[in-house]
């Protein structure tokens, strides 16, 4: 029940490195 933790750390890696998606 870690879904909403492992969405904002991917939205932070997201933000983090441009250009991933």
């Amino acid at each position: 029940m870690e879904v909403e933790m492992q969405l904002e750390e991917a939205e932070k890696q997201d933000f983090n490195s441009p250009g991933i998606s």
